[in-house]
């Protein structure tokens, strides 16, 4: 019998690659609003999307950092650097 192991684990990490914040999640970010964008998140994915949020705004933007700020809780273990947002 042939281990299908390979295989699926290679669909599972294409799926999970292309649901990633960083490829989806700044189509559907507004432009650069007013005022103040506040980036409010939660769950095990959280963080990620504070990052993708992050460069969203102020690498593509270039919006002025004082107006973005945010709190996006997640669990221990899934936390990732951020510049603005906590």
């Amino acid at each position: 019998m042939t281990d299908r192991r390979p295989l699926l684990r290679a669909i599972f990490d294409a799926a999970v690659a292309a649901a990633h914040p960083d490829v989806v999640l700044s189509e559907h970010l507004r432009p650069v609003p007013k005022g103040k964008v506040i980036c409010l998140a939660a769950g095990k994915g959280a963080a990620a999307m504070a990052a993708a949020a992050e460069r969203h705004y102020l690498d593509a933007l270039e919006l002025d950092p004082a107006r973005l700020s945010g709190w996006p809780p997640t669990r221990h273990g899934h936390g990732v650097p951020t510049r603005r947002i906590r």
